[in-house]
């Protein structure tokens, strides 16, 4: 799509990015959409409240707010091709989230988020809030996560295609493309951080007497599209992988396919065959 804007007398012309065709990409981007509406809510419902205005709305409403454009921009830029750039939002999205989960476990810890003052560098550091959270898998994940993430973010060499698109490896120059594998699974884990984010928002509401249980039925609502279409993607790509490794699986599957349609199409033949026999007699 192309538009001419004019200004100061001057014609600009502007061409639209092209969309994405995968189907996949296109549903988990619909998905981040619907979460960030019902953080928009909440935040709505938070603020009608107007309860402990520095923690409710300062710090939870402040935080889920920022999540919220960092979903619309992932989605966004995911249906736009700029995979590289989602994985660079993830980060920061990890970061917020990590606050809310921080505070959700630490609820002493709040007063020194509202308190800070130095431009430099935020309250914790992120590694200390990683350590204090409760789960040793979830430890793992998040570390695992935030270390990918971060090679697109900082331009790190070792990461090759996950910062970029062009450059040079062992095998000599490659060129990246695309990884559809790897956007599903950039916006998974947008959504699974947000939720999160959104449910430690919950539990700190929650200890000053501030429940919202329709939030928490939206998400499980919404929840079970988003753990439905994964299973999919994860799916697809093991068999893909599989194939990687064992080309003759691949070789065996299609001419599998090969001789179902065949069989289907005989099938049809000898219906419409009986159907002409009835008719006749």
């Amino acid at each position: 799509m192309t538009e001419r804007i004019q200004i100061n007398n001057s014609t600009y012309q502007f061409s639209d990015l092209p969309f994405t065709n995968n189907k996949d990409v296109l549903e988990f981007s619909v998905y981040l959409q619907e979460l960030y509406q019902i953080i928009r809510n909440f935040i709505s419902l938070i603020i009608n409240e107007n309860t402990k205005v520095k923690i409710t709305i300062g710090f939870v409403g402040g935080i889920l707010d920022r999540i919220g454009e960092s979903l619309m921009s992932t989605s966004y830029l995911s249906v736009k091709g700029f995979n590289r750039d989602v994985a660079i939002i993830l980060v920061n999205l990890i970061e917020l989230r990590t606050d809310l989960k921080y505070v959700s476990e630490n609820p002493n810890e709040a007063s020194n988020w509202l308190s800070h003052k130095e431009r430099n560098h935020k309250p914790w550091r992120f590694s200390k809030q990683i350590e204090a959270l409760k789960s040793d898998e979830m430890k793992r994940a998040d570390k695992k996560i935030y270390e990918l993430c971060s090679m697109a973010k900082h331009g790190n060499p070792v990461g090759i295609d996950v910062g970029f698109n062009i450059g040079v490896c062992e095998e000599g120059i490659f060129y990246g493309g695309q990884n559809t594998n790897r956007i599903t699974d950039y916006l998974h884990w947008a959504y699974y951080y947000a939720v999160d984010a959104v449910e430690a928002g919950l539990k700190i509401l929650e200890s000053y007497e501030l429940k919202f249980p329709t939030v928490q039925n939206e998400i499980n609502d919404l929840t079970k599209k988003v753990n439905l279409l994964n299973s999919k993607c994860l799916k697809r790509k093991i068999i893909e992988y599989a194939y990687q490794m064992h080309p003759e699986i691949k070789q065996i599957d299609e001419e599998i396919k090969r001789l179902t349609e065949e069989k289907e199409a005989v099938d049809r033949k000898i219906k419409a065959l009986r159907q002409n026999i009835n008719e006749i007699k």
